[in-house]
């Protein structure tokens, strides 16, 4: 005769079953907690065991920005300043400018484009801002560059210049949006692809390297970027470069396609959870230009399933760690309960 489950261990097993459905919803369904749990646990495991750390933003009481990268392959990075953190920021601190009509926070957004615009590099036709420590897979050549970051420091100075035009002037905007038409081999953000004549803007620009490493999500954001400038201020050249950028994206989408997940770059590294950003982003793409190709690669991304959860495995972090949250927090008020009811007996 088969022993029955005692009822200490039922609840036991039940507490699991809730525990694991509780965090259905605040990870699987939640691309943006998750990812945001997730960093947030690996930055501060990183800076305990000395591992590689994705990076975490300190901001200073001036509302500028550094990012702490902890270890790399057992060297101390530790805080580093980081153009696209300091224009993300500034961006940021005008959002909540505007919503709370806080002064203090106008000053750190000043605070921030005036550390732009001292730190920018003048290339004679334009300007670029670089990264003079080694984070990246991609070379550990300094200084590095970055598209995506030039396009945060743009849309940044825009924000600025229409409060005031003697700090941030129409030069700046143009020799800001200037890098993006300069190849990479003149100094610039830029790569021609033979494939249909088309442009591509590289997210990581190290030198020394024969080719970019072709970063799908970076690309897409700068494009979706560039097209929103088009149509806030009108300019051509930004809508050129958001063409051009298109045409040279649809022939090698088929190049990030595993069969059952994405490529982050065109070197063979998985996506992991930056599949999701490649979906919204084909999505986003899909309703500036009505072109069907995004639609189809979009449906055809979309319908992979995460089988294996290393393919995401930021959102699989961080729905264990929710679901081992939720199980502590419930086995300890039923602990508390059965001694409650014990005290109540007595």
């Amino acid at each position: 005769m088969k022993a029955s489950i005692r009822p200490s261990l039922k609840v036991f097993l039940i507490i699991i079953g809730i525990s694991l459905a509780a965090g259905i919803p605040l990870t699987v369904f939640s691309m943006p907690g998750s990812m945001h749990l997730a960093e947030s646990i690996y930055q501060e495991v990183s800076l305990v065991v000395h591992v590689k750390s994705p990076g975490q933003i300190v901001i200073g009481d001036d509302g500028v920005p550094v990012v702490d990268y902890g270890y790399k392959n057992g060297q101390h990075l530790g805080k580093q300043s980081n153009p696209l953190a300091v224009a993300s920021t500034a961006q940021q601190h005008m959002a909540n400018y505007i919503n709370s009509n806080d002064s203090r926070y106008l000053e750190k957004f000043w605070n921030c484009i005036r550390w732009l615009v001292d730190q920018k590099e003048d290339f004679g036709s334009h300007y670029m801002w670089g990264y003079n420590f080694q984070s990246t897979a991609y070379g550990d050549r300094q200084p590095w560059y970055s598209s995506l970051a030039q396009i945060h420091i743009l849309l940044a100075f825009e924000q600025a210049r229409g409060m005031d035009s003697d700090l941030i002037t129409d030069e700046i905007i143009e020799k800001t949006l200037k890098a993006f038409e300069i190849p990479i081999a003149d100094n610039g953000l830029m790569w021609f692809e033979e494939k249909g004549y088309g442009q591509w803007y590289a997210e990581y620009v190290v030198l020394g390297r024969a080719s970019p490493p072709f970063i799908l999500n970076g690309h897409m954001e700068v494009l979706i970027l560039l097209h929103g400038f088009h149509e806030r201020t009108g300019s051509e050249a930004a809508k050129r470069l958001f063409d051009k950028g298109v045409i040279g994206l649809l022939p090698h989408l088929g190049e990030y396609d595993t069969g059952k997940w994405t490529y982050y770059d065109r070197e063979g590294n998985f996506a992991y959870d930056y599949h999701y950003t490649h979906l919204e982003e084909l999505k986003t793409l899909h309703n500036l230009t009505g072109n069907p190709i995004f639609l189809d690669y979009y449906n055809k991304w979309k319908s992979y399933f995460p089988i294996n959860p290393l393919w995401a495995r930021k959102r699989f972090a961080a729905y264990l760690l929710v679901s081992v949250l939720f199980f502590v927090v419930a086995t300890s008020l039923y602990t508390c309960f059965r001694l409650w009811m014990r005290r109540l007996v007595k």
